[in-house]
């Protein structure tokens, strides 16, 4: 899935959504560097009092998490 969707994250640096992978009660969201394709970095989604944010993964084993994820739907799809 690529979504296109832009995002400016707390670096200020644009990124591009290429994936979101739904996890209980949010979503991992996968985004790219708009000008380093080698810059990947993931974000939960979350909704509260129906407003949408990205907030930060809590450890290293979440980010293995999210990442095994992704690697795991993304081998399906090929």
């Amino acid at each position: 899935m690529v979504d296109n969707s832009r995002v400016v994250l707390e670096d200020n640096i644009e990124y591009l959504v290429v994936d979101k992978i739904k996890e209980k009660d949010f979503y991992y969201v996968y985004l790219i560097n708009n000008r380093d394709d080698a810059d990947l970095v993931v974000r939960k989604e979350k909704l509260e009092k129906d407003e949408r944010f990205l907030v930060g993964l809590d450890d290293e084993e979440e980010l293995e998490k999210a990442l095994d994820l992704f690697l795991e739907k993304n081998d399906k799809e090929n």
